[in-house]
């Protein structure tokens, strides 16, 4: 009866912890909740569109200063692939989708729709340390230093492009 008395004992601490613990996370589910599906549907609708269906999104926080990397340093087909990173910034700023699809190649394994994400409010702020890693005559791979705002990964990362030629033109093949 004693042994039998103390796994009683030993039991009640643990089931206060469970309920404890169970209760926690009932919490802890409600702060991350979502806005209901009624209210993004009722948001989404009320954006504009143009005769072809599609949503027409106003340029973010155009207010943010964006300093895009110096092309007077380079020169040949360095400049270009700083200019083609450069356009992409702008575009991608202003989610210029049909000028931001045209820096990309025909074969991207990046995703080029920048309405594919309504929710995204990042803005690249700061473009500097591009490093040329692999130069090739149909190819260029480099990183480049930017700094973000409003970026749920943080304020700062590395962004690796990898550029082709394609009919005479520097084109973005992938970013990463």
């Amino acid at each position: 009866m004693v042994i039998r008395e103390r796994k009683e004992d030993g039991m009640k601490p643990t089931r206060m912890v469970c309920a404890a613990l169970v209760a926690l996370g009932m919490v802890l589910s409600g702060c991350g909740a979502k806005e209901p599906a009624e209210a993004r549907s009722t948001a989404a609708s009320s954006l504009p569109s143009n005769d072809s269906g599609w949503t027409v999104y106003e340029p973010l926080n155009q207010s943010a200063a964006v300093e895009l990397i110096d092309e007077a340093a380079y020169e040949g087909d360095e400049l270009k692939v700083i200019q083609a990173v450069n356009k992409r910034v702008t575009y991608y700023n202003e989610r210029n989708t049909e000028s931001y699809k045209t820096l990309f190649t025909s074969d991207t394994v990046s995703g080029t729709d920048l309405g594919a994400d309504p929710e995204n409010k990042t803005i690249i702020t700061k473009l500097s340390e591009p490093t040329f890693l692999v130069v090739k005559d149909d190819s260029i791979t480099l990183t480049v230093h930017e700094t973000y705002q409003d970026s749920p990964y943080g304020p700062v990362g590395d962004t690796l492009y990898t550029l082709q030629l394609e009919d005479g033109e520097w084109k973005i093949y992938g970013i990463d």
